[in-house]
Formats: C-alpha cells, sequence, structure tokens
C-alpha cells in the first residue's frame, strides 16, 4: 500500500508513532499462545505467513488499524467525542486488543468524554497483567502527553525506537 492509499480516521502522526512503537519482524514471534510477525500483526489460523516482506508487512500494519477504527465500539462514538480522545482510544485498542477495551472502565469514560478519568485509567494501564514494562509506561506516557498537551513532539517519549521512527527506515512518507 501507498502512502496515497492513507485513508484512516488518525492523524498521520498518530499512524506513524504507532508503527515506530512496534519493530518489524520479519518471521513469526512466538508469545503466549499467539503468534505475530510485521508491525505486530496477530496471525489468524485463516493466514499462513511463515516469512513477510516489509512491504506486506506494512500492509497488514494498515488493515490492522484500519479495522479497528472500524469497530462498532469505536465507530459509533467517533464522532461524539473530542479528537485527542478518538486517537487515544484507537492507540489503547491496538495495543491492548478490542476485548480489553469491550470490558475497560476506560471505554466509559472516552465516551463520556471524560479526560481526567480517562487519564486515571491510562496511569493504571502502565501495568498490565501485573507485569509493569517499559513500552506500556512509554505508550501510556505519549497517550497522556497528548491529551494533557494536544501533541505529539516530545523527546521523553520514545520507547528507544529510534531508528524506525524516521520515514526513511519505515517507508512511510508524509
Amino acid at each position: 500500500m501507498e502512502t496515497e492509499d492513507y485513508n484512516l480516521n488518525i492523524t498521520k502522526d498518530l499512524f506513524s508513532y504507532i508503527l515506530s512503537s512496534y519493530p518489524f519482524l520479519k518471521n513469526k514471534k512466538r508469545v503466549g499462545k499467539d503468534n505475530f510477525i510485521g508491525y505486530n500483526h496477530k496471525i489468524e489460523n485463516k493466514e499462513d505467513l511463515e516469512t513477510i516482506t516489509i512491504i506486506k508487512a506494512k500492509d497488514l500494519f494498515y488493515e490492522d488499524v484500519k479495522s479497528i477504527e472500524n469497530y462498532t465500539l469505536i465507530k459509533s462514538i467517533k464522532n461524539k467525542i473530542d479528537p485527542l480522545l478518538y486517537e487515544v482510544l484507537v492507540h489503547f485498542c491496538f495495543d491492548y486488543g478490542k476485548s480489553v477495551l469491550k470490558n475497560s472502565k476506560f471505554y466509559f469514560y472516552i465516551k463520556n468524554n471524560n479526560k481526567t478519568k480517562v487519564i486515571e485509567e491510562l496511569e493504571k494501564y502502565k501495568t498490565y497483567n501485573n507485569t509493569l514494562s517499559k513500552n506500556n509506561i512509554s505508550k501510556r506516557n505519549f497517550d497522556i502527553n497528548l491529551l494533557n498537551n494536544g501533541t505529539y513532539a516530545n523527546k521523553e517519549i520514545n520507547n528507544g525506537n529510534k531508528k524506525r521512527s524516521s520515514s526513511k527506515n519505515v517507508g512511510f512518507r508524509f
């Protein structure tokens, strides 16, 4: 998929950030019971992806983000919530999945445009499944900074993947 095919509701800044947050995996990476490939694409039963090209990985990444945007719970409130809350909602769902979102207080607070409570919930999700990780802290800090300051640019908010954050390395140019 070429850059001109970029047709998402989230900003290009968030799209680039999510892409840069996950390293490119050429071969399957075993995580628990699930296999991941590309840029955090969960391999479904119908897919047989032993190895993957960077072009295919980008296509799958785009499709995954589009699928989240089209998720019923997200699509139904998109025009009813603050645009920054929408960005954070999509990012959260990409990280934790639809079932976590559906069963969380986070979604309830987003739906009610309650930024204060959303930020409190984001703080809680820095620890997920009783695990505190630098990745979760970085991603939730990104979301909190976005809600508090309305900006995507903050040098402190970087999960150590500087090489992948440039358009030269990820192949997306906006």
